[in-house]
């Protein structure tokens, strides 16, 4: 099986950073989105909730790996 990438961001995609970094992180998407969530939270030195989700430059939120399209831009936030 081909593995896939996708670009995480750690801002909502409806609103840009102004004073922080806009920068995206670059990541294999990993066996489980909870996986994903802890790498990308590595990555950007931040302490998550436990409400922490990834969602699509649509505000959908993703809730299955499986779901992630090669190469997507997706979004860290907490609710």
């Amino acid at each position: 099986m081909k593995r896939k990438k996708c670009t995480i961001y750690p801002f909502q995609p409806w609103e840009l950073p102004k004073n922080q970094n806009k920068y995206g992180v670059i990541l294999w998407v990993p066996d489980t989105i909870t996986e994903l969530i802890e790498k990308a939270a590595d990555h950007f030195k931040l302490d998550l909730p436990s409400t922490s989700c990834i969602l699509t430059e649509e505000a959908g939120q993703i809730l299955d790996v499986n779901m992630i399209i090669d190469g997507q831009k997706l979004y860290l936030i907490t609710t």
